[in-house]
């Protein structure tokens, strides 16, 4: 086997470097500053109001989450100061993300280098990768996951500090980390790894160590409780993942293909609905054969190097595997990406150090295409979404009855692989409302005296975002009765808004005759086409709706 050089390089090439790496990282995500606010934005703006002086900004630690299963008072608080400093400006809410996405990859560095005791070389080019990865796309544009790069610093910053002997500041990192997402509680077991060796003093080291962290997680749990609800009865751990052992794996291995291979929309679906199977044999060969890779050297001084990055990337990524979502992977990425870089600059063969880095340039050109790629998406999205709360809001005027419930036949949910009205169509709706009868509500964020509900029977995903929408038709087929359909071999999918009670999964597979009924509305599938459904029936159950529906000219019209 090689040896393999554990020389430093010079401070000042160090720092050189770390300067180009964040030159780049910025240069590539630069083009966030171009996105507008997101439909979520909207939920938490208003939920966060009335946001008015600086003591606005420090509600979210005594009050609830807009969502009630979370308590992130320090990921709210950094929202409510983008309101106050920024307005409604999605450029300022963006580059707020840019710039944590900047620290954690600094902090990458002295991670790799210090916790996982690469050599500086191999630390710099586990912060390259993570800096430009396309695979945190969905952190840097939306802007409430920030929460998980807020608990990526803070986690990171704690084992940096608790190992330099900076005890109270790991503390209050820990703390920090906790308050901006749930899942930094995963770093609890490892905060002390370096100070245990199995004798009785390590232990009793470790385990004073261990101790302020052990409170501030019971107490955090309690605090979290009274809040929301207990972490135990959190949403992952009551997906699908939680309950069974394939749900388990297969969120695993649709983690670690996205991390390395973000596909957009239209490719994950292809893989989802026609090849899936393929794509599982074929992802579980390559898991077989990097794993063959690190064994064969059969060195167990080697195989160290592995160990810590693994066990944080399995311990901080479990959430992944119980519910996959692509913004969870940002803390377990550094592991993942250490080890990545471990095995190509620690192979002790030629031959698969050739063929990684060959395969490495064609996958580095395809992350650069992909972030790129991903920030046109969501500009044009985000664009949409605001000519649609302008159509929404002169479709509101137009109608005095209030209290008023909108009945949207069909609603855009994504062009590409970024959301239109995915999650934030009813606060769309209520800050278009909101806005239009009270500048107050416009100027704090506010929804007062908004009568305005909604229900969407409907999603309408554009897989191709340059042909958007286009083709997309819905017709009148009798009382309370309405076609919703596509052309054949068209890039638009339709599925139903709700499935038993929950948003529906793009993997699931509707065929023809399935049906969803629901209080306001029931959906029937009429015609499904290579697994993607192409037309659907609405069937109105709330005759007292106002119905409108979203057409092929990129807007809402009143169905009268």
């Amino acid at each position: 086997m090689r040896e393999h050089s554990h020389v430093s390089m010079s401070g000042k090439t160090r720092n050189l470097m770390l300067v180009s790496i964040l030159i780049l990282t910025a240069a590539l995500w630069s083009g966030v500053a171009g996105i507008r606010l997101n439909g979520d934005d909207f939920q938490y703006i208003a939920s966060l109001a009335p946001i008015q002086h600086i003591g606005d900004v420090f509600r979210p630690f005594v009050t609830p989450d807009y969502n009630r299963s979370f308590f992130r008072p320090v990921a709210n608080m950094t929202m409510s100061l983008d309101f106050l400093l920024f307005g409604w400006s999605g450029a300022g809410f963006h580059l707020t993300n840019l710039f944590f996405h900047l620290i954690a990859t600094l902090l990458v560095f002295y991670f790799a280098r210090d916790i996982f005791k690469l050599t500086e070389r191999e630390s710099l080019w586990t912060a390259l990768i993570f800096g430009l990865i396309a695979s945190h796309e969905y952190n840097l544009v939306v802007d409430t996951a920030r929460a998980d790069m807020l608990a990526a610093i803070f986690v990171m910053a704690a084992f940096l500090l608790q190992r330099r002997g900076n005890h109270i500041l790991a503390v209050i990192s820990f703390i920090l980390a906790l308050l901006s997402k749930e899942i930094a509680i995963m770093a609890l077991p490892l905060l002390c790894w370096g100070k245990f060796k199995g004798d009785s003093r390590s232990i009793r080291h470790s385990t004073a160590l261990a101790g302020p962290y052990l409170i501030i997680t019971i107490a955090y749990y309690f605090y979290h409780a009274y809040f929301t609800q207990p972490i135990l009865e959190s949403e992952p751990l009551s997906s699908g993942g939680a309950h069974s052992i394939f749900a388990f794996l297969q969120n695993g291995s649709y983690s670690i293909g996205y991390l390395f291979l973000p596909l957009d929309l239209e490719s994950s679906i292809a893989i989802l609905t026609h090849y899936h199977t393929s794509a599982l044999l074929f992802g579980c060969m390559i898991l077989i054969a990097l794993i063959w890779i690190v064994i064969r050297e059969r060195d167990t001084t080697s195989l160290r190097i592995y160990v810590k990055p693994l066990i944080f990337a399995l311990l901080t990524g479990v959430v992944v595997f119980l519910a996959f979502e692509r913004w969870r992977l940002y803390l377990p990425s550094v592991g993942a990406i250490a080890i990545a870089v471990l095995m190509v600059s620690r192979t002790s063969s030629r031959f698969f150090r050739i063929a990684l880095l060959i395969l490495i340039i064609p996958l580095g050109a395809f992350h650069l295409y992909r972030a790129l790629d991903a920030e046109a998406e969501w500009r044009a999205s985000t664009s949409l979404r605001d000519k649609l709360k302008e159509n929404l809001t002169q479709i509101l005027s137009s109608i005095p009855e209030r209290p008023l419930t909108l009945g949207i036949i069909a609603s855009p949910t994504k062009m590409g692989s970024a959301a239109v009205m995915q999650l934030g169509q009813s606060a769309l709706i209520a800050r278009a409302e909101a806005d239009r009868i009270s500048e107050r509500n416009r100027k704090f964020g506010t929804t007062d005296s908004v009568r305005v509900g909604s229900w969407t029977a409907v999603q309408v995903y554009a897989l191709d975002g340059t042909e958007g929408f286009r083709g997309l038709e819905i017709s009148r087929t009798g009382p309370n009765k309405y076609l919703v359909e596509v052309p054949s071999r068209s890039n638009i999918m339709l599925y139903p808004s709700m499935l038993v009670g929950n948003a529906i999964s793009r993997s699931t597979a509707m065929t023809v005759g399935d049906s969803i009924v629901t209080r306001d509305y029931v959906v029937v599938v009429r015609s499904v086409e290579l697994g993607m459904v192409r037309s659907m029936e609405v069937r109105v159950r709330d005759t007292a709706a106002t119905l409108i529906s979203f057409d092929d000219q990129d807007r809402f019209d009143r169905i009268r």
